[in-house]
Formats: C-alpha cells, sequence, structure tokens
C-alpha cells in the first residue's frame, strides 16, 4: 500500500502539471478538470471509471502525453492496491510508448514548461522503479528511481521556483534511504531521510497546487518514522474525504495497531475485510486483514477470538494462488495455528 499512496501523490502533481498553459501538450482546461476527476476517482478506488477518462482524453487527444500518463497511473494504482500484476506487459509496453511521445514533443517554450516536462518524466520513470519493486527485480527499481530522480533534478536546473518537483524528490531521498538496509550500511547509498522529510515538507508548505497530495505522501513516512498519531490524523482526515476508498485505510489502522490502540485498529480492519471479501482477488490483502485481526484480539487477550479468525482462513484457504501462498507464508502459518486452538 506504501506504493499506492505515492502513485495517488505523484498522479496530483500530473494534474498540475497538464493544467499548465505553458505545457507543450497544451492541455486545456477541460482536459485539466478531467485529470482531477481521475484523481478523485482514484482515491475512491473507481478504477475502470478512471481509466475509462483517461481514454475519453486520450481519444480527444491523441498526441498529448498526458491521457497515457494518467492511465499508466490508473494501472499501477490499481496494481499495487490488489498486490497483483493484473497488466503485465501491456503496462509496461505503455510506459515505452510515452515516453517515446515526449522524447517527439517540440521542445518546450521557456524554462517552466521545460520543468514540467521533466517532472512527467521523472513521473513515467517512478512508476516504472514501482512496477519493479512490486513485481520484477530490487535492481532495475533502483536504477528506474535514480533515473526518476535525475529527471526531478533536471526540473529544478530549470526553474528552482517549482516546488511541485520536491514531492518526487522528496520521496525518492527518503524511501530509497528509508529501505536501502545493507546498501547504505556499504556507503553506496547516503542516508538521507531528513532531506527527504524536508522536502515533502516543503511541498506541503509552498507547491502552487498540490500540498494536499504531498500531505498524503507524508502518512506512511510518519509510519516509518513511529510518529503513530501525526499518520493516523492524516490518514483519517482523508479515509473521510475519500469513504468508499481503501487507500486510506490501511495506514489508519497500521497506526492505530502501532501505537496499541487496538479496538481502534480492529473496527479499520474489520471495515477493510468487508470490502475486501466480494472481490479477494489473489487473496494476498485478505490474509494480510485477517492476520491483522488476529494480532489485535491477540493483544487483548480475547483468544477466543482470534481463534475465531484464524477460523476464516479455511473459507478460502483451497482457492488461494500457489503465488500468494508463497508471499504470504508466514502470515498463513500463523493464521492456521490460531485455528487450532
Amino acid at each position: 500500500m506504501v506504493a499506492r499512496l505515492g502513485i495517488l501523490a505523484l498522479l496530483s502533481l500530473l494534474q498540475i502539471a497538464f493544467a499548465s498553459r505553458t505545457f507543450s501538450c497544451g492541455v486545456d482546461s477541460t482536459c485539466a478538470d478531467a485529470f482531477r476527476r481521475v484523481q478523485r476517482l482514484l482515491s475512491d478506488d473507481q478504477f475502470r471509471r478512471a481509466e475509462a477518462l483517461c481514454d475519453s482524453v486520450i481519444t480527444s487527444r491523441p498526441n498529448c502525453s498526458g491521457g497515457y500518463v494518467f492511465k499508466a497511473a490508473v494501472q499501477i494504482a490499481e496494481m499495487t492496491d490488489r498486490e497483483q500484476d493484473v497488466f503485465g506487459d501491456s503496462f509496461t509496453a505503455l510506459l515505452d510508448s510515452i515516453e517515446i511521445l515526449i522524447e517527439s514533443q517540440p521542445e518546450p517554450p521557456g524554462a517552466r514548461a521545460e520543468a514540467w516536462m521533466q517532472l512527467c518524466r521523472g513521473h513515467v520513470r517512478a512508476y516504472r522503479a514501482l512496477y519493479e519493486s512490486r513485481f520484477g527485480s530490487f535492481v532495475k527499481a533502483v536504477k528506474q528511481g535514480m533515473r526518476a530522480r535525475a529527471a526531478y533534478e533536471d526540473g529544478l536546473r530549470a526553474d528552482s521556483t517549482l516546488y511541485d518537483l520536491y514531492l518526487g524528490l522528496g520521496s525518492y531521498h527518503y524511501w530509497k534511504s528509508a529501505k536501502a538496509g545493507i546498501l547504505r550500511w556499504l556507503l553506496l547509498f547516503k542516508d538521507e531521510r531528513d532531506k527527504g522529510i524536508a522536502e515533502l515538507n516543503l511541498a506541503a508548505d509552498s507547491a502552487q497546487l498540490f500540498r494536499e497530495a504531498a500531505r498524503s505522501a507524508l502518512i506512511w513516512v510518519w509510519l516509518n518514522e513511529k510518529q503513530y498519531d501525526s499518520a493516523a490524523a492524516i490518514a483519517s482526515e482523508f479515509a473521510a474525504r475519500y469513504p468508499n476508498g481503501k487507500s486510506f485505510l490501511w495506514p489508519l489502522a497500521e497506526a492505530y495497531l502501532k501505537s496499541k490502540r487496538y479496538v481502534d485498529a480492529l473496527t479499520v480492519y474489520e471495515d477493510l475485510r468487508n470490502r475486501l471479501e466480494p472481490d479477494p482477488g489473489n487473496y494476498y490483502n485478505l490474509i494480510e486483514v485477517d492476520s491483522r485481526i488476529a494480532r489485535c484480539y491477540e493483544e487483548l487477550r480475547r483468544i477466543d477470538d482470534a481463534a475465531a479468525a484464524g477460523k476464516r482462513t479455511r473459507t478460502y484457504l483451497d482457492d488461494i494462488p500457489s503465488s500468494t501462498r508463497q508471499r504470504q507464508r508466514s502470515n498463513l502459518k500463523y493464521l492456521k495455528r490460531l485455528a487450532r486452538l
């Protein structure tokens, strides 16, 4: 779910870029409004409507990269939401086409437009990094993340007042440091978490139009920094704003769990489970939420309820794909143990 929040934040940023009258593909206000609607639809998990809206923009503006970039954003958001590679090669082919289209466009007229173009180029590379980190190669993810950073930095060199670029840079600097592990220990990566947080805060304070996106990107940062009250406050605000979506419920429940507010965590996790059960996909998320529910009950010393949570796994155990069984081996073992109590 970390990637999902990053996608929503990047999508907000792209909305601004394509609303700019100086951007080379010349998106008008009607197009910009469509992209704003795409962002809201994604926040509410309405993926098909969001993709249909992107397709309508592509039909009306076939030579503009904006509709294609937003379609890619919708697809990576859905894949990370479902924890499943549902688009596969067609997604990477879409990214290839977008990069070709961006490179074929005329030279942007002026420094501001150049900065916007670099922002868009960076986001396409960021999508590749997110895809590889979720479903492909860690090495490729690192490479694409570095290429995205380079584009954002080129954007700042073109126009240092475009604070919108700091969302991408802040996310890169924080998460590559937080997840570097042995690479940081070997001094292959600097620890730039503080720099990343400062950049995200700068975006939240000074960006022209996407302060909300920067705030949403900080939710998982605060969780990782163990600032659970801050994470819960922002996540609950966004969850209330988008009541049909699951994106902000995950970090809200996690913040409650980590801060030992087990009853509050249970309420959110049960809500998530009710939303997941009708369409569990590859069952990854359903297993995840059942394990969290069981853990909350154990922490509350409600052993019978924890056992009941484990037994719910029996209703779908035979339907779990082998790839999910492998990825969720630890949680499945835990739930099966509880079911035998």
